[in-house]
């Protein structure tokens, strides 16, 4: 097997009839888009990266109870249009999709009555039941992938979703499409690299919906706690010793006296890193 094999994504249409889809296996690698509405959240993705373990912002205060973690991705650009006038393109594997699931069975209409889920697992009943239900569609597309609700959500499903559990580190953005005008809906999009895009924001060429240039505040205090604290990239191996070393470069003391400072303070641990997967990492090499 050639080594570009291994690295190419499907493109998957998810507007094709679904009886010409085929199923998703676990280590199957495609395409997904995520749109942003805030420029300084796409900002942020470009300079630090993401982790969909961290609890998501929404713009829908009922989503943080009925999906709180996750970063919705799309098969389909026009889709992720909807839902952000800054959107990033990348690779994922299906195992590191999830099916957003709603109380009731679907998400809220404009000007519907939202439902809130009691706990987490009530929440996780629900998932449960969703891959049971999808493990017996009459589409093969659907029951005979690893993962059948996460299939019915991106193949047949009125917005074409899925919530993306893993972590992406900043170079692994393959593309940005930014609206020339982001005031208005139905503008067109522009593809650019990563890079193009993260230069015209340092230079504050980046249009807003308010009619200005977005200016990024490298001082803000949330940004400083959700990103500039992180010592690591989101899916960069770490170890106690690696925390330990960044640590006491950062802050001119010796390895000894960082070590000690961790290991009686955890909470600064888990602030340093991205994932529950890199803080437990951590703790198992202390």
């Amino acid at each position: 097997m050639h080594i570009h094999s291994l690295l190419e994504a499907s493109v998957i249409n998810p507007r094709h009839d679904i009886s010409r889809q085929k199923s998703l296996k676990d280590n199957q690698t495609i395409r997904v888009y995520h749109g942003f509405n805030d420029p300084k959240d796409l900002a942020n993705a470009l300079m630090h990266g993401l982790s969909g373990t961290m609890r998501a912002k929404r713009t829908y205060s009922y989503e943080f109870s009925n999906n709180p973690y996750g970063l919705f991705v799309t098969l389909d650009l026009n889709t992720a249009k909807e839902f952000g006038a800054y959107i990033i393109e990348f690779h994922t594997k299906v195992r590191d999709l999830e099916a957003p699931v709603w109380k009731g069975g679907n998400f809220t209409v404009q000007g519907g009555y939202s439902q809130y889920y009691s706990d987490e697992e009530e929440r996780k009943r629900d998932q449960v039941e969703l891959r049971k239900q999808q493990s017996k569609s009459e589409h093969p597309a659907i029951s005979k992938s690893d993962r059948p609700d996460v299939a019915q959500r991106l193949l047949h499903f009125p917005e074409n979703q899925a919530l993306f559990t893993g972590d992406l580190n900043p170079n692994s953005i393959r593309a940005v499409w930014i609206s020339s005008n982001p005031e208005r809906t139905g503008s067109q999009y522009k593809r650019m690299t990563a890079k193009e895009a993260l230069r015209i924001i340092k230079k504050e060429k980046m249009p807003t919906r308010w009619g200005s240039n977005y200016k990024h505040d490298s001082n803000d205090r949330d940004d400083f706690y959700e990103h500039h604290r992180k010592m690591f990239k989101p899916r960069e191996k770490v170890s106690f010793d690696k925390l330990v070393h960044k640590y006491s470069l950062q802050y001119n003391m010796s390895k000894k006296e960082i070590a000690d400072i961790l290991r009686d303070n955890k909470d600064w641990i888990r602030q340093s890193v991205w994932s529950k997967q890199q803080y437990q990492d951590i703790l198992d090499t202390m």
